[in-house]
């Protein structure tokens, strides 16, 4: 079985001039983008104006029903004021 169906994507990632390879657990980091916002008092509404997204984007990334890029995923630890292994780990 792939891992998109099982739940978890590997893509190889560029950060720092260097590749990486990166493993997210999609509904860990699904639930826990909510948690998180939840805790920072945030609606999708205000964390997606504040992203430059759509509430819809939010939702679907809450939902398991899109990925989201690394860039993203560090403009939301910033926006949430938490670690990227808050998120992922």
């Amino acid at each position: 079985m792939s891992d998109l169906l099982c739940g978890k994507t590997s893509n190889n990632t560029k950060i720092a001039g260097r590749y990486i390879e990166v493993s997210i657990q999609i509904p860990v980091f699904a639930y826990r983008i909510k948690q998180h916002r939840l805790a920072a008092g945030m609606t999708q509404k205000q964390l997606a104006d504040v992203l430059g997204m759509s509430r819809v984007q939010i939702t679907n990334i809450e939902t398991k029903a899109t990925q989201t890029t690394i860039q993203t995923l560090l403009r939301m630890c910033d926006v949430l004021g938490v670690t990227p292994n808050d998120l992922l780990l």
